[in-house]
């Protein structure tokens, strides 16, 4: 039995950043979608395949935060993570209501690729959701 490959959503209007990390992303293993603007993360989200997504905090109109609400109140499973340069990033009440947690945010720039993977397959085995 083939093992299904995590499907992987970035959302994020910077391509030098997606770039690198969707290009690491795929050669660990995981299937990889990027999109520039929350509304196509949304259109792509509708699909309904999507593991995780990986959403900047500012994004043009629809900002992160609300992109990953109306994705949680539409009914997805998709699991997130929030993408910022913000070095004190509060999680803003739309996200703490649903029980988004400060260890589901990955900082600009990254420490490591690897420790993206880190973070994402802890995501998937439900170890960074708050309690």
């Amino acid at each position: 039995m083939v093992k299904k490959a995590i499907r992987i959503l970035i959302v994020d209007d910077e391509l030098e950043v997606v770039k690198p990390i969707r290009l690491y992303l795929v050669q660990q293993g995981f299937e990889v979608f990027t999109a520039a603007t929350a509304e196509d993360g949304l259109e792509r989200l509708a699909v309904g395949d999507i593991d995780v997504g990986i959403i900047d905090n500012m994004l043009p109109g629809v900002s992160g935060p609300e992109l990953i609400r109306k994705a949680h109140d539409s009914g997805s499973t998709t699991k997130f993570l929030m993408f910022t340069g913000t070095v004190d990033f509060p999680v803003p009440d739309i996200l703490k209501e649903i029980n988004f947690s400060s260890m589901q945010v990955l900082f600009k720039p990254l420490p490591s690729l690897k420790f993206a993977v880190e973070v994402i397959e802890s995501l998937i085995a439900g170890k960074l959701q708050a309690g």
